[in-house]
């Protein structure tokens, strides 16, 4: 890939290295890990084992997103923290809490059945 960086800044240099992982680097490590899953894992393995690169490094400039796309999908209750933490490549919380998925205090599921519900919440 190739830039003109005579003016770059900050931002567009984070895109440009963003692009390189993906356009480039990405496409090339899938093809790795499939090629090395099948020259050095058994069928029975491929169901339980897998290669994969860690890009965090590569992908640093995106963690604060990472990390706020992950807080608001836990506290939306659409993944629960165990499910993040795996996406990390991190294990389980240790005592189970991990696994409890939460929504917003504010927020609560609508009961068809009670009249306030469809009547705009009047008393």
């Amino acid at each position: 890939m190739l830039n003109e960086l005579d003016r770059a800044t900050h931002n567009n240099a984070e895109a440009m290295g963003q692009q390189f992982l993906t356009f480039c680097l990405l496409p090339i490590l899938k093809i790795w890990c499939d090629a090395l899953a099948v020259s050095l894992l058994t069928e029975d393995e491929r169901e339980t084992l897998y290669f994969e690169f860690m890009l965090d490094d590569l992908a640093r400039a995106d963690l604060a997103a990472r990390m706020t796309a992950y807080a608001t999908a836990i506290s939306h209750g659409v993944l629960c923290p165990d499910e993040a933490r795996a996406k990390e490549n991190m294990p389980p919380a240790p005592d189970g809490s991990g696994k409890v998925f939460t929504r917003p205090v504010n927020a609560a599921p609508v009961n068809p059945l009670d009249p306030a519900a469809t009547e705009g919440n009047a008393p």
